[in-house]
Parts: structure tokens; C-alpha cells; sequence
């Protein structure tokens, strides 16, 4: 199943809302969020390993789009959005990691 999905193999429609944006940017940022604060680690050093969920996300929409045959705008639309979350995620990253 994760196999799946990080080689393309589920449509793009499915990659990109339910592990893209449901899972990769709702469900997984709370649950790692409140099971590091209950560890007893800082929302900023828990900030680090949140802003990795959407670059490994990112790899599932990239593979899926290659498969991608239908109308180009969802694609192109799909990468576009990829691209800007994963810029400002990098440098959201980056500025914390500076401040370190």
C-alpha cells in the first residue's frame, strides 16, 4: 500500500487529497504534534520532523502525475500547488534551522 502509493501507482486524484492534503498536511502534522508533546519535546523541535511530511508526501503526487492521463490542467495544477508548499516548507525549515 505505501509501496503503491510512493511509485504512482493509485490515480492522482486520490495522491493528491487524501495523501497530499488530508493525511500529510491535516492528520499526520496533529498526531506527531501531540504524541512529541506528550513525549516531553518542544513544538520547535517537533516542528522539524513535521516539516518533512509533505517533501516525503510530495514523492507519491510527483510519481503519480507521471502516470496521469487525463485533462493536463489537474496535473499541472497538482505540481504547481507540490512546488509552492514545498518552497515554503523549505524555507520555513531553513530559517528554523538558522535560528538553531
Amino acid at each position: 500500500m505505501i509501496m503503491k502509493y510512493f511509485t504512482g501507482g493509485y490515480s492522482l486524484a486520490k495522491t493528491f487529497w487524501i495523501g497530499q492534503i488530508l493525511i500529510a498536511n491535516l492528520l499526520l502534522p496533529f498526531l506527531i504534534a501531540l504524541i512529541l508533546s506528550n513525549l516531553g519535546f518542544s513544538l520547535n523541535s517537533s516542528k522539524l520532523f513535521l516539516y518533512l511530511i509533505p517533501f516525503i508526501s510530495a514523492i507519491g503526487v510527483l510519481n503519480s502525475s507521471k502516470n496521469y492521463s487525463g485533462k493536463k490542467i489537474w496535473k499541472i495544477l497538482a505540481l504547481v500547488f507540490v512546488f509552492i508548499q514545498l518552497s515554503i516548507y523549505g524555507y520555513r525549515g531553513f530559517i528554523m534551522i538558522s535560528n538553531f
